[in-house]
């Protein structure tokens, strides 16, 4: 009985997340890892014009993350956006952040910017994780990144899951930036 207690115990602990902030690879200019995520949208845009800001979700590990990259001027979460809506007079412009349509009003009255979010999406029974770049102004969405989420197996943690993720997002922004150096 101890022994299945450990194997479902190690099984458990190696399908965790550890998402652990690291600086990319001074040689390579991308995160540590042996995987690769797959693009899946790649639409060209010319990034320079809207690095200026970019909405994230409020988790530490993504804003660290996406500090590394060292390529948007600044970081803001719906909740320092909502703030900056109050401080800058535009809630009769902007009633809500937390709907598609409120999202596209702040990036029309405010400032443009770039929404970065997580997703998943299912097929035939198996889970991919996503990256994704929405333009707010037009609810495009520019660049899709995913990687399947191996639970069981090889778990889904920094070196499986996000370095690679992030990674392909570093691609992108090489791809369509004029001004990024890594």
């Amino acid at each position: 009985m101890s022994r299945l207690f450990i194997a479902v115990f190690a099984l458990v602990l190696s399908a965790c997340s550890v998402m652990q902030v690291t600086p990319v690879d001074p040689v390579t200019g991308y995160f540590k890892t042996n995987k690769q995520a797959s693009t899946i949208v790649n639409k060209p845009v010319d990034l320079d014009t809207l690095k200026s800001l970019l909405l994230i979700p409020d988790q530490y590990f993504v804003q660290g993350q996406i500090e590394n990259i060292k390529y948007f001027d600044q970081l803001i979460t719906l909740d320092d956006l909502e703030k900056e809506i109050i401080i800058n007079g535009l809630q009769d412009k902007i009633t809500d952040v937390k709907s598609k349509i409120g999202i596209n009003k702040a990036a029309t009255a405010y400032k443009p910017f770039l929404w970065f979010r997580y997703d998943t999406r299912s097929e035939k029974n198996k889970e991919y994780g996503q990256f994704i770049l929405t333009d707010p102004k037009t609810q495009e969405d520019i660049f899709i990144a995913e990687v399947y989420l191996d639970r069981v197996w090889a778990g889904v943690h920094d070196n499986n899951t996000w370095y690679p993720l992030f990674n392909e997002m570093i691609k992108y922004i090489e791809e369509h930036s004029k001004t990024y150096r890594k």
